[in-house]
């Protein structure tokens, strides 16, 4: 879920770079011809990917030898999910998949329904990855889904990561179909944007769970002394989750549980019907507890603001980007952006910052609170047994169970190996524990602080004097560069750029409020 995240947003940004000022340069069977190939190539990447992988898994098999069957897996299912966002890019930028979606009667102008088609084609391809990932997925964990409960679990699990955003998108829409020009003005700025995003995120982490209750299929845990046993060790450590509810991850065989929500009114504990049969009670309890210190440090709403986080630096990025970003494609490209090696240039200097920024902030800044909050919880839940043995035994267990993934880290995780080695030294020195909350409250306040300095740059850029000279210095590349290589086009816009500058007024703060 977590990885689908990251892709995710890679996918749209690629999609959403893509120029579409123009009619289709490509005739329909051209480009359909061009579609169809692609998920072609894509698919047979996926045969011979896990065609190989189904082969060495066998060999090792049959000679008894080691192969670290978790760790290939993830590699190769990292490979063919970018691949499959490149074909996206390909279907894109090259065979011209936005210019005819625009042609689409009412619906082809929307930002939403754009998203909503790209998104799809995008799921199109993953889905192919799973299909044929699937029989290396039941070797290397060993379980006993079946191919379309594994692709059916993992579309599942994407639903709701892509639900909120196309909510958002097509409220976006329809605000600006209003006649409004005041409306209009505040939806094209950055803050009027970031406004709009944040109160959409607040009222999206609302009803997220119980969107996400419907599309996961869960239901509540039934009465009985598994029930009482959860709901009595967590309300004891301070938890009481507005229902327990059973997680159907992957046909009912997934190990795991989480905490879903961020409110208390919507927030549940989710517990997989093969974890509640796996785990002994002693164990079990050691699983709630580790759930329970999470809400008990506030993992959960910390998410939420690192969410906001990324819209708001995201904003100030892109702000900073575009004048930067129309300077280059003028020195790089030496075209106007009329022409279609300019639109092209203008979206690989806007696409690819994007992308980096966001894996820097998702798998750097974010990773690393995920990976740290797990330890925190993890000696929560030694400290709430006054023992580490039953929270280490427990992950132990669902490290065979789930097929040797005792060495296996994630961007999100650390593995199971180094989470009991972190138990085991706390029991022994307590005050590890303590600097490891020290670090973390020090990590926060840091991400908080960097926060409040994006902000700062953020207004500075959009409404001060910084923002203004970076846009006229934008401006006098462009107008350098199109004198040196199109002496009439450059004639012209001097002409202009000297009448703008005679009416240039500079940026005016907003009023107090």
């Amino acid at each position: 879920m977590f990885n689908f995240i990251i892709y995710f947003v890679v996918a749209l940004i690629v999609y959403l770079v893509a120029p579409t000022g123009r009619p289709p340069g490509l005739a329909w069977w051209q480009a359909t011809s061009g579609w169809a190939g692609v998920y072609l190539v894509f698919t047979l990447m996926c045969l011979a990917g896990f065609g190989r992988l189904n082969r060495r898994l066998g060999r090792a098999r049959a000679e008894g030898s080691d192969l670290d069957g978790p760790r290939a897996m993830a590699r190769l299912n990292l490979v063919l999910s970018g691949a499959a966002i490149g074909a996206l890019g390909v279907l894109a930028h090259v065979l011209e998949f936005k210019s005819f979606v625009r042609l689409v009667p009412w619906l082809g102008d929307l930002s939403s329904f754009q998203g909503l088609v790209g998104i799809s084609a995008f799921i199109g391809l993953l889905m192919t990855l799973w299909y044929w990932s699937w029989p290396a997925h039941r070797e290397v964990f060993r379980g006993g889904v079946t191919r379309r409960g594994y692709v059916v679990g993992q579309l599942r699990l994407a639903v709701p990561i892509m639900v909120p955003w196309l909510v958002l998108s097509a409220v976006f829409d329809a605000l600006e179909a209003i006649p409004w020009p005041g409306l209009n003005r505040f939806l094209n700025n950055p803050a009027g944007v970031l406004v709009l995003f944040g109160s959409g995120l607040l009222v999206a982490s609302y009803f997220f769970p119980i969107l996400v209750r419907y599309v996961w299929g869960l239901k509540p845990l039934p009465p009985g002394p598994v029930r009482d046993r959860v709901l009595t060790m967590a309300r004891g450590l301070g938890f009481n989750p507005a229902q327990v509810h059973l997680w159907p991850l992957m046909d009912g065989r997934g190990l795991s549980a989480g905490v879903l929500g961020f409110f208390r009114r919507t927030r549940y504990l989710l517990i997989s019907p093969a974890l509640l049969r796996a785990l002994p009670p002693e164990e079990l309890d050691a699983v709630v507890a580790h759930e329970a210190g999470h809400v008990h440090y506030r993992h959960v709403r910390f998410f939420l603001v690192i969410m906001l986080g990324y819209g708001l630096t995201t904003a100030v990025v892109l702000e900073v980007l575009l004048p930067l970003a129309a300077a280059g494609e003028a020195v790089l490209f030496r075209v106007p952006p009329s022409e279609p090696l300019g639109e092209a240039g203008l979206a690989l200097w806007i696409g690819l910052p994007m992308v980096a920024f966001m894996l820097l902030y998702f798998r750097g800044v974010m990773g690393w609170f995920m990976r740290h909050f797990e330890r925190q919880a993890d000696a929560f839940a030694m400290a709430a047994h006054g023992s580490p043995i039953p929270i280490t035994a427990s992950l132990e267990r669902l490290a065979r169970m789930s097929g040797r993934i005792r060495n296996l880290p994630s961007w999100h995780h650390f593995s199971i190996a180094q989470r009991v080695g972190f138990v085991a030294r706390a029991w022994q020195d307590p005050g590890l524990v303590r600097s490891h909350d020290r670090l973390v409250r020090r990590g926060q306040v840091t991400f908080i602080l960097g926060l409040v300095l994006v902000g700062f740059l953020g207004y500075q850029v959009s409404f001060g004097a910084w923002g203004d000279h970076l846009r006229r210095w934008s401006s006098d590349v462009r107008q350098t560069r199109l004198e040196a290589v199109y002496p009439e086009l450059g004639r012209q816009a001097g002409e202009d750029l000297v009448r703008a500058a005679r009416e240039f007024v500079p940026s005016r703060r907003p009023p107090a409020p």
